[in-house]
This record gives structure tokens, sequence and C-alpha cells, in this order.
């Protein structure tokens, strides 16, 4: 269940990622690996773990958020998501080896919470899609989900999502 969109402003906020390219079933087994190696290489440097998030680069959100039926159904065994997993960090933190430091950009974004399992987030995504046309906005070609509460302890249905997407 998505809550309200609305229009924010963001500053630049330095990251640590691990980037793939992966498909939509095997997206889980992908992120809990990746998340963990950055936590390892964070308690190393004595860094404070904040929320993880998973950029997911979008090439044509009209196709997206309106994929249904046998289409979407095909996409699962198909699409493969160029996703970033990774944390926020404090600006003087460096990457190594595969975790890359990046810049994520200030600016206006729409953000939405999602409430509930992840496989439902897509409803989440047509609410700010609806939103963006509405208000004529144009989305950028990525979304961030930042994940609130650890799935390994709480039930989906009540699982939090913070979706932001950045506009022009």
């Amino acid at each position: 269940m998505s809550q309200n969109v609305e229009l924010i402003t963001r500053e630049q906020q330095k990251a640590l990622i691990i980037k793939d390219s992966v498909g939509t079933l095997k997206l889980a087994k992908v992120m809990g690996p990746a998340y963990a190696k950055i936590m390892d290489y964070l308690k190393g440097k004595n860094v404070e773990l904040c929320t993880p998030f998973t950029s997911y680069h979008v090439d044509n959100w009209e196709e997206t958020v309106n994929m249904s039926g046998l289409k979407m159904f095909f996409s699962l065994f198909t699409k493969k998501w160029d996703i970033e997993m990774g944390f926020e960090v404090p600006a003087n933190i460096d990457g190594s080896g595969e975790i890359q430091a990046i810049t994520l950009p200030a600016g206006k974004y729409l953000q939405t919470m999602h409430i509930g399992p992840y496989n439902k987030v897509g409803e989440s995504y047509k609410k700010i899609y609806k939103y963006a046309k509405e208000q004529k906005h144009t989305l950028g070609n990525c979304s961030y989900e930042f994940y609130l509460n650890d799935p390994r302890e709480t039930p989906q249905n009540k699982l939090e999502t913070q979706i932001l997407v950045p506009v022009s």
C-alpha cells in the first residue's frame, strides 16, 4: 500500500554501492550479499550503518509501470535490472574494489512510502507515475528504494520502503 506522493528537495549525499545487472527473480539473492559486503567494509572503518537502498535504472517509465498480464509474467524471466545497492555514508569515506563511492544527486524528487511486500511495490510506482503526469514533472532515469526495516524481522505486510524518483 502506497501513501501520498509528495515533492521534496534533497541535498547531495555520498554513498558506497555495489553495481550489478540482475534478473527480477534473482534480486533478493544478489542484494543480501552485496549489503553484507558493504556492511562489513563499513564496520571495519567504524562507520555507523544507516538505511540500505537500491537504485534501479529505468529506461521507459510508461512501459515499466503499465506492464501487466503475460508481458509482466514473461519479464520476470527476461528483464535485467541495472542496480546499485548501498548505504549513504559520511563524505570522508571512500570505497575499495567493487565497493564504489558515488554521490546521490541533489535536487527535486517525488517521494512516497510503500507499506507491504516488496513484490507489490509496483503499485506505489504507478502512483508516482500518475502524480508526475498530473503535475507535469518529468521523471528521471532511476529510482531509489530505501528499506526502512529488516525483512528478516518484519512481517511482509509491515515492510516500509521509501521510494524516491528524481524529477525535473
